[in-house]
């Protein structure tokens, strides 16, 4: 991006940044809930705009420098602002439920979240586990780890079983062509027989010619 773009997009862009920022509830309340509602905004507006940066890191350390200037309260890094990003374009397909239940959750939860790329199907039963079970972050990480390893054992049992069936249709296919050389030889012999016996027959209709015809010289003779 050169200078003098940079200067015209990016001016109403941090605009909105502030804007975002200042009409949070975050800004007036401090809650934490009201934290992850704010970096959605954020994650949404960076995914809005992300043609005029995408995200390099000058424009990110200017945004973050920015916003600290006019919101001290609030702290974003680099790093930050793109998990806000990720955190947005994670769910925003998502029903409005599950954009719900991720928005409630504590932000070091989501990023675990993120980071073992959870299910979004499996977004409540989680949320359901950190409320009622009280589950920490490591908790978190455990059976997100555990649900991984058997999907990976689930997927490598999965390809044992695809791979033991193509070992099993290229068999058949083997056999089958097999069958097919053995039928076609058959085939091939059949035919030479055949050729064969028409052969002979030809050679038995001259003979019998042959022989009319000596029979009828013999005939003439007497």
């Amino acid at each position: 991006m050169n200078k003098n773009t940079n200067d015209i997009e990016y001016s109403p862009l941090l605009l909105q940044f502030i804007g975002v920022v200042e009409n949070s509830r975050f800004y007036a309340t401090k809650q934490e809930n009201a934290l992850v509602e704010l970096y959605w905004e954020i994650g949404k507006l960076l995914s809005e705009y992300q043609e005029y940066f995408n995200e390099l890191e000058y424009d990110l350390l200017k945004i973050c420098l920015d916003i600290k200037t006019k919101c001290p309260q609030l702290t974003l890094s680099i790093k930050n602002l793109q998990n806000t990003k990720r955190f947005y374009l994670r769910y925003y397909k998502c029903s409005k439920k599950i954009q719900k239940t991720v928005i409630s959750l504590y932000w070091n939860y989501n990023l675990v979240l993120l980071n073992y790329n959870a299910p979004t199907n499996k977004i409540t039963f989680y949320a359901k586990q950190i409320r009622c079970n009280n589950w920490s972050c490591e908790k978190l990480k455990s059976a997100l780890q555990n649900s991984t390893n058997s999907q990976t054992k689930e997927n490598v049992k999965k390809k044992n079983n695809t791979d033991l069936k193509t070992k099993e249709n290229v068999k058949k296919k083997n056999n089958t062509d097999s069958q097919t050389k053995e039928n076609v030889k058959k085939k091939n012999n059949t035919d030479l027989k055949t050729k064969e016996n028409v052969k002979k027959k030809n050679n038995t209709d001259s003979q019998t010619k042959e022989n009319v015809k000596k029979k009828n010289n013999t005939d003439l003779k007497t």
